[in-house]
């Protein structure tokens, strides 16, 4: 029995050399036993015929892909369709109507997914999706979706259109449609923050700060002034959501009015009824007033040591540069392993436009770095090792005592050969999430990759090779690189 994938390129380079006739790989492409593999060599060839088939055999795919009773195969074959079919055939105006009709019905065999599927399918489809259809896309998206606040990001994540905003206030959960107004109204023209905080502003106590803290983390400028003058007066509410405004001020590098909210919630804290919570806000406050003062976190029971004059503190990056972050997973002081990765990494890093982040590195950064360029061997690392550091663009952050992840200078993306399907994304995709902030490319070094409470805890998981395919960290790293240049250019 012949493999299908393979069959299904076959036709399809054959019919671009001028192989035999169409009629005869259409026919074989539909004796393909599988649905899925007969529904991607049909849409290849249909580059490839008359105008006149054309309808038909997109007509004969779309028929195909309804049949496919595997969740997650329909859902790879929707996405394949909504990316390749904004350019198929060029974008042949004679084949308008044709095309059109082909994109609703893809569109409409996505409202037969649910659960995980669907959240695989929407980025592409909702990318693909005719305005008209994208309040009904929206409401299944989070009715069915695995996790509703996300399905619904990666449809209002692609802008505005017709009803969408009309489809979130009629949505019941008031938790969630605060959230999606919020997260609209970072990518659309309409002003929709003061709804989503007033929404917001109705639910208990417990709920209002959790929602609110979700939204401002997203914020930045003028939005968090607008947040804070919809605060309200509850004491131990409106104590911890200065906190959490007066924490993005800062990372957010509005150093003046991070110390404004942090003096303003301390002084509510005070007036917080239940003496626990007051003592753990005001805690929390004075945490975050001590690392804007200072650039690092308040001592715990020791002093900590001086942070290097070279090193960037995590919620203030000095610039947009992509960032190529190694995360130490091996135990003891800092040895030839880390050496060499830094002598490997820093050409990288200085060729392709990048900066490198050090993580839970054993020592200092300025120890690090004068080992790294006296004992590398690897081409020139020695002498970029040293213009690296320089130039301010290797940055040293630890990790957590009890080895928690850090405050990032930018978006987390965790590379790793198995990631979460519900996390999963490229680097276009990671691109677009950021927002103009930095991508901070996460990788392990060592076998074991990173940590498995990292993996959890970061939301946007990147695999480099497609096929699942674990590498060594060399080799990684320079793929790694060299994709991250087209982000730094």
């Amino acid at each position: 029995m012949s493999h299908a994938p393979s069959t299904v390129r076959a036709l399809i380079a054959e019919a671009k050399r001028g192989g035999r006739p169409t009629a005869i790989l259409l026919k074989e492409a539909r004796s393909i036993p599988e649905p899925s593999h007969a529904a991607e060599a049909l849409f290849g060839l249909s580059e490839f015929v008359q105008d006149k088939q054309a309808g038909h055999v997109l007509d004969e795919v779309a028929d195909l892909v309804g049949t496919i009773e595997r969740g997650w195969r329909k859902a790879e074959v929707l996405s394949m369709l909504a990316k390749k079919g904004p350019t198929w055939r060029d974008g042949d105006v004679g084949l308008d109507e044709t095309l059109a009709r082909f994109q609703d019905r893809v569109v409409r065999i996505a409202f037969t997914l649910d659960g995980k599927e669907l959240l695989e399918a929407l980025p592409a489809v909702a990318r693909w999706c005719p305005p008209e259809l994208m309040p009904e896309l929206l409401r299944h998206a989070l009715e069915k979706g695995s996790d509703p606040l996300e399905a619904g990001k990666r449809v209002l994540g692609l802008g505005e259109a017709p009803g969408v905003v009309e489809a979130i206030r009629s949505w019941p959960d008031a938790s969630l449609r605060a959230r999606l107004l919020a997260y609209h109204h970072n990518h659309n023209p309409q002003p929709l923050l003061e709804e989503a905080i007033g929404i917001a502003g109705t639910l208990p106590a417990k709920d209002q700060v959790e929602v609110i803290r979700g939204i401002v983390a997203s914020l930045a400028g003028d939005d968090l002034t607008i947040v804070h003058e919809a605060l309200g007066d509850d004491p131990e509410v409106r104590a911890r959501l200065l906190a959490a405004l007066a924490a993005r001020a800062d990372k957010v590098d509005l150093p003046d009015l991070a110390a404004a909210w942090f003096a303003e919630g301390f002084e509510v804290a005070k007036t917080v009824a239940d003496p626990k919570a007051r003592e753990a806000i005001a805690g929390n406050i004075s945490k975050g007033a001590e690392r804007l003062r200072t650039g690092k976190p308040a001592p715990a029971s020791a002093p900590t040591p001086p942070t290097p004059v070279t090193a960037i503190r995590a919620a203030a990056p000095s610039s947009k540069r992509p960032i190529l972050a190694i995360v130490d997973t091996y135990d003891g002081k800092l040895g030839e392993t880390h050496l060499r990765a830094v002598g490997r990494a820093a050409p990288l890093c200085w060729a392709f436009g990048l900066d490198l982040a050090l993580v839970g590195f054993p020592g200092g950064l300025d120890q690090t770095v004068r080992k790294a360029a006296k004992e590398t061997h690897i081409g020139e690392g020695e002498g970029y090792v040293s213009e690296l550091a320089a130039a301010g663009r290797i940055h040293w952050i630890p990790a957590g005592e009890d080895g928690s992840m850090p405050t990032w200078p930018g978006l987390p993306i965790a590379t790793t050969p198995s990631p979460d399907v519900l996390k999963a994304l490229d680097f276009a995709t990671a691109a677009e999430r950021a927002h103009g902030r930095p991508l901070v490319v996460l990788m392990g070094l060592g076998k074991r990759g990173l940590p498995a409470s990292w993996l959890k805890g970061i939301p946007h998981h990147l695999e480099l090779t497609g096929k699942r395919v674990s590498l060594e960290t060399a080799t990684a790293m320079g793929i790694l690189a060299e994709r991250m240049r087209l982000l730094a250019t």
